[in-house]
């Protein structure tokens, strides 16, 4: 399956929650995304082939004029999965 990530998706001032749930859905690796009360303004789960495909992935979202930058954690083990 390759590498999943989680991406805040930090976005620039302005950005309706409309213009910015269509940027992600526009990214196809993008499996799911949530708007957020932390820091981020959006979580978006990465499934890439590696990690060449999410710095492509990273790269490309951090071109458009929407976002204005983003955090990244590679997922490792699952510890918990529930239903």
């Amino acid at each position: 399956m390759g590498l999943q990530a989680l991406i805040g998706v930090f976005a620039a001032a302005g950005t309706t929650r409309e213009a910015l749930t269509a940027l992600l859905t526009e990214q196809e690796e993008i499996a799911r995304a949530w708007t957020t009360a932390g820091s981020a303004d959006a979580l978006a789960l990465i499934h890439a082939r590696d990690s060449d495909h999410l710095e492509q992935i990273i790269l490309r979202l951090q071109r458009t004029k929407a976002v204005v930058h983003t955090r990244t954690q590679i997922l490792l083990t699952e510890l918990v999965s529930r239903g």
